[in-house]
């Protein structure tokens, strides 16, 4: 009688056990939701889990969370890119160490290209803007010159603005 008592003890503690971890898995398995971030990073809209490359990409939401209003904030985001102002008139971009680092010659053709929704911007002058209305910013680490041309040895930034959906507003006349 003794040994029943133990053996039914020591069931009815492992049943228990085992109820919990379940109990647990479930209610961690329902909390679980990835966000799908969409990137242009192979100059075609997919998923950036499909994307063979090394790639940041910075969603509205993110770049207003982190509070980054412009260039010199993704130092901050971005895994291996420095940004500096250099001399006060003039943004440096490196990405894994490659950027155009001097000042003798201003309008040298940068090492890091900056594309505004895929297109080239060549002066380094135009990365004073800052980030309003984005949709999203794209951060391509290494050589990216067979899908973004020349002058992105070191990588390329690419800025997507955000536009309005016409279809979404409405006016309304009192």
């Amino acid at each position: 009688m003794k040994l029943s008592n133990s053996n039914l003890r020591s069931f009815l503690s492992i049943s228990l056990a085992l109820s919990i971890f379940s109990i647990s898995q479930i209610t961690y398995s329902n909390e679980l939701v990835i966000d799908e971030v969409i990137v242009t990073a192979e100059k075609r809209v997919e998923s950036l889990q499909d994307v063979s490359k090394a790639v940041t990409a910075l969603s509205s939401d993110e770049i207003e969370r982190k509070n980054i209003v412009d260039f010199v904030g993704l130092s901050a985001i971005a895994p291996g890119v420095t940004v500096a102002k250099n001399e006060g008139y003039k943004t440096i971009i490196s990405i894994r160490g490659v950027g155009d680092e001097t000042n003798q010659n201003a309008i040298a053709a940068p090492s890091v290209a900056l594309h505004m929704d895929g297109i080239f911007i060549a002066s380094k002058f135009s990365l004073r803007t800052d980030f309003i209305d984005l949709d999203r910013i794209e951060v391509l680490r290494g050589p990216q010159g067979t899908l973004f041309g020349q002058n992105s040895t070191g990588g390329t930034v690419n800025v997507v603005k955000l536009y309005p959906h016409l279809m979404l507003s409405r006016v309304r006349l009192i």
